[in-house]
């Protein structure tokens, strides 16, 4: 479920976030990903709505949805045919929310206890801590621009792994800014039918 590691890295996306800041509060986003190695035509939607701190909610085409709140993570995965059960993962958001990454980012674009910052002409490297890294299980991870170098033309997040998987290219498609998502949007109701596992 390499798509978790999405959570990781979307900043300098909106002219009203902060330039001290590497993502807004709160957001909708849209990605391609597309994983090194892989097929063309092979890249998959994924929509994110993250909101600070420890909200997340994580769709792919492929009827996966990811929520997690500061108590407790769901995973849910769609049946295939009708009448087959979906499957649902329940844990502990301590353990399996990925949300600490993007609540980190909110250090901004300073050095700090998780990371580093390099810049360059048409991109920014972020390195992560020893600490870090092997918690994030992501090395690095490295935004490349257009033309400027600013949020408006921020084109794609490449994320590098520490455990030999195939890094991950990130391809902004669209992100906005939000106030507040509802209070109840990171909670997920299981549908009829689900099978439910507990998460250790």
């Amino acid at each position: 479920m390499r798509w978790f590691l999405v959570l990781i890295l979307t900043y300098f996306l909106l002219s009203t976030v902060d330039a001290a800041t590497l993502i807004p509060r709160a957001f909708k986003a849209d990605f391609i990903q597309q994983t090194e190695g892989r097929v063309s035509g092979k890249q998959e939607a994924i929509e994110l709505n993250y909101q600070f701190p420890s909200r997340i909610k994580l769709k792919t085409v492929s009827d996966v949805t990811y929520i997690c709140n500061e108590k407790k993570v769901w995973i849910y995965t769609a049946p295939f045919l009708d009448g087959e059960k979906g499957q649902l993962q329940i844990g502990e958001s301590s353990k399996y929310c990925y949300s600490k990454i993007f609540d980190a980012l909110q250090s901004g674009t300073k050095n700090n206890k998780l990371y580093t910052i390099e810049e360059k002409k048409l991109s920014t490297i972020i390195k992560f801590t020893k600490a870090a890294s092997e918690q994030l299980q992501v090395s690095q991870a490295v935004f490349s621009y257009d033309k400027q170098k600013n949020i408006k033309n921020l084109k794609e997040i490449l994320l590098v792994y520490n455990n030999g998987a195939p890094s991950l290219t990130l391809i902004l498609k669209k992100l906005n800014s939000v106030e507040k998502f509802p209070e109840n949007y990171f909670v997920f109701e299981a549908p009829k039918n689900t099978e439910t596992i507990k998460m250790k």
